[in-house]
């Protein structure tokens, strides 16, 4: 049995709705200003270095909820270095939240992308990437057009 033109425009619209509502538009940025337009260097002084790259803004409304984090760059890590990512809430100090090692030495650029998972308390909250250089000293990771995305 079908059901009339009228009623399953109404089923498709309440299905839409639920839809929507259930998958929130995820909060981000993207810095992406072309080759070179917005590039960060990062050069380890000591061996070590962090350094942040972005960040962005969500608000989890009035409960505690986990929150996916996608984070993508374009990564120039020089021989004997490895690059490490860490993240950040409300400026707390960087913690490792899901796949640590973000690149190693490469020849050429190259995108790398990670997902984490992080819970947070109710309100708006700040989210930061942090990326960790481990290499010798004086040693220059180049990072280029970052992309954060947090979905609720």
């Amino acid at each position: 049995m079908s059901l009339p033109r009228l009623h399953r425009f109404a089923v498709a619209l309440c299905l839409t709705t639920a839809l929507a509502a259930a998958h929130a538009k995820p909060a981000g940025t993207c810095s992406t200003d072309g080759p070179g337009g917005n590039q960060v260097f990062v050069t380890s002084p000591t061996g070590h270095y962090f350094t942040d790259l972005t960040r962005t803004v969500v608000n989890t409304g009035t409960v505690n909820k986990s929150v996916y984090i996608w984070f993508s760059v374009d990564a120039g890590v020089p021989a004997g270095a490895e690059v490490r990512l860490l993240f950040s809430v409300d400026g707390a100090a960087p913690q490792y939240r899901g796949p640590q090692n973000l690149a190693n030495t490469t020849e050429y650029y190259q995108s790398r992308s990670a997902l984490a998972k992080v819970s947070v308390p109710p309100g708006s909250h700040t989210i930061t990437p942090f990326v960790f250089v481990s290499a010798g000293p004086g040693v220059t990771a180049v990072f280029d057009d970052r992309c954060l995305f947090v979905e609720i």
